[in-house]
């Protein structure tokens, strides 16, 4: 809890009677409560705790950024190197890697209020949250969050709606203040409030929210004046800085933002979102208690054996500088210059007996070396990073089930990330749905329709390739969001189009969905999150060609045939190329007579990027296919 000293200089007499020149008896009250919530949200993150090894909050923060960082620290002596091993850090990032080996698409369900799964709806919104996902190009952002999480006591991640897109964003763990650090971090939504830090140039903070009223009482810094307000969070600011915080109560379902210390919002003002809780998640690497909300995580697990191992090698380097260039006692009265050691030099009037070593030994002993290693063991052990994580194999090529054996035990060392991590992306899931519904229920633009002369709302479009259709064929649908009702009329013409499309080789499907009706019913979303390996990995390849081994000996014994389309379909997805072999009809057409030069030069250029890795295989796979765009179902949603 706050101390009695700060919430007496919060409200003390002076202040309270600049607070009455702008502010009503009620609103000073308010503004009162308001200002203690925040200040006790602060004293209790950045108290001294035992669970950061007695440090404060900030303090541990910048240390395990040093670790993650292997920031190279001055030694106490002029002549000592700076050093850091970057132990900790190599071992984070084998663990960084194998959790990013695999996919990790969340799986939405939707149940109505008598707990009936609307199945069709589900699995749109899961193509939506992916499509806008990859809209916002959210792959660096995730793995910034993943970075968060390995070093640092907590990740906290933030969903929010700008410029007509769903995005998401990392905030600093310095950032974020809770209501109750007795709850832990799984249980982030019983946070009774949380308080947003942030700072910026005055001038940018003025287009943002120069228009709010109560704009002209903000003043630069930390400048204080008779009728202003002067409450700061932090009394660091710059000359033109101003510090915003954002005040989120979830039980009163309000939110408030101050500009140095000036309330932007009224006293009832509701959240700005209108789904219950907060727009912002929390996630840990390893719990450390029941009723403490922060985590360690491995860089702080390790950083105490690698200051330790840091200080080791740094004896063991000034242990060997000594057996090389042992430092040497002369008689008194005599001065030698340093460089009569170096080769060639003769120096005049030296005897055997003007110099005494002063150390007795002769440099590293395999004992000391051996002490190194047990610390360096140890770090690898309180990180869980083993070989399988570093990307170290077994001698021999690997089969298929002794890869996935080793992924399989990988995965059991690194339990609680993945968990972590699968709870974060669950958690973020859940925002992104309520951002979807709530923010791409309007109309993006309007169309006039002469036949029936009325006009029709136009609302958001999502296209998603690779979506899993009927049949478990790969191929594209379109999702068209509409306030229309829908008639079995429109859903014909959609299927009339789809069979179309599909004459012409092109899997599409076209789904229409009422965003009206979807937000006026009472629906439950579960999501699920299952990591998967990644298309194109090395264990799908193996996996596939066992697989496939494994066909071919069943069709002998059997004599049934292979599906061709579908060992095609999942070849080129896992060597993420297309159209390399030629569709059956043009076989037919050309007897199988031989290639032209332009197919044969083609063929030759995958086989060549593949075998090289390239990376724009699948990018020059699409552009060969010649396949037409299709059109919009804007049309058909308004035919």
């Amino acid at each position: 809890m706050a101390t009695e000293n700060k919430k007496k200089h919060i409200l003390d007499d002076g202040y309270k009677e600049k607070l009455a020149q702008v502010l009503s008896a009620e609103e000073m009250e308010y503004y009162g409560r308001l200002l203690e919530d925040i200040e006790d949200a602060q004293e209790a993150r950045d108290n001294i705790h035992p669970e950061f090894d007695d440090l404060d909050y900030y303090n541990d923060y910048i240390k395990n950024h040093k670790t993650a960082n292997s920031y190279r620290q001055r030694g106490v002596n002029k002549d000592e190197a700076a050093l850091s091993l970057g132990t900790a850090e190599k071992k984070v990032e084998s663990i960084f890697n194998s959790i990013l080996q695999f996919n990790y698409k969340p799986t939405v369900m939707v149940f109505e209020e008598n707990d009936s799964e609307i199945a069709d709806l589900g699995d749109d919104i899961s193509d939506i949250v992916k499509r806008t996902n990859e809209i916002e190009n959210d792959e660096n952002i995730m793995k910034d969050a993943l970075r968060e999480l390995l070093s640092q006591r907590c990740v906290y991640m933030e969903e929010y709606f700008e410029d007509g897109m769903c995005k998401k964003r990392l905030l600093n763990g310095l950032q974020i203040y809770l209501g109750d650090i007795t709850i832990p971090y799984y249980r982030f939504k019983e946070q009774p409030y949380i308080v947003k830090y942030d700072r910026m140039q005055y001038n940018v903070a003025e287009k943002i929210y120069g228009d709010n009223e109560n704009w002209q009482y903000v003043n630069k810094g930390v400048i204080k004046s008779e009728n202003s307000f002067d409450y700061r969070m932090h009394k660091t600011l710059e000359e033109n800085e101003v510090e915003i915080i954002t005040y989120t109560n979830r039980l009163k379902k309000h939110q408030q933002i101050l500009i140095n210390g000036v309330m932007m919002n009224k006293m009832d003002a509701k959240l700005p979102y209108k789904h219950e809780g907060y727009n912002i998640t929390m996630s840990g690497a390893k719990q450390m208690s029941g009723n403490f909300a922060y985590a360690r995580p491995p860089i702080a697990q390790a950083r105490i054996l690698q200051s330790l191992g840091t200080q080791i090698i740094k004896s063991l380097i000034r242990k060997m500088n000594q057996s090389i260039e042992p430092p040497l006692g002369v008689k008194k009265g005599k001065i030698f210059s340093r460089d009569m050691w170096n080769p060639g030099k003769n120096t005049q009037g030296v005897k055997e007996g003007d110099f005494t070593k002063l150390i007795d030994h002769n440099g590293v002993n395999p004992s000391e070396f051996q002490m190194y290693q047990f610390i360096e063991g140890k770090i690898e052990e309180f990180i869980s990073a083993g070989n399988l994580q570093q990307g170290l194999k077994g001698q021999g090529k690997m089969t298929a089930t002794e890869t996935m054996l080793l992924q399989k035990e990988g995965m059991k060392m690194l339990g609680s990330l993945f968990t972590s991590w699968i709870l974060l992306i669950r958690e973020m899931t859940f925002l992104r749905i309520y951002n979807i519904l709530e923010n791409h229920n309007k109309p993006i633009k309007q169309k006039y329709d002469n036949l029936s002369n009325k006009i029709y709302n136009i609302h958001k479009k999502f296209t998603i390739f690779d979506a899993k259709l009927d049949n478990n064929q790969i191929g594209k649908k379109i999702i068209q969001f509409t306030d229309q009702e829908i008639t079995q009329e429109d859903n014909q013409k959609l299927y009339d189009k789809e069979l179309e499309q599909e004459k012409l080789g092109n899997k599409i499907r076209y789904k229409l969905i009422n965003i009206k009706q979807v937000n006026q019913i009472r629906t439950n979303f579960f999501v699920a999150v299952e990591p998967k390996e990644r298309e194109g990995s090395e264990l799908k390849k193996v996996m596939f060609d066992n697989q496939l081994n494994q066909a071919a000996g069943i069709m002998k014994l059997t004599g049934r045939k292979l599906n061709s389309d579908q060992i095609i379909e999942n070849y080129e997805r896992n060597w993420r190329v297309k159209d390399i072999f030629m569709p059956q009809e043009k076989q037919q057409q050309g007897g199988g007579g031989e290639q032209s030069p332009e197919d044969v030069n083609k063929l030759n250029s995958m086989i060549k990027d593949l075998d090289g890795g390239g990376g724009d295989i699948q990018k020059a796979g699409m552009q060969a296919s010649g396949k037409s765009q299709k059109p919009s179902i804007n049309t058909l949603a308004n035919a």
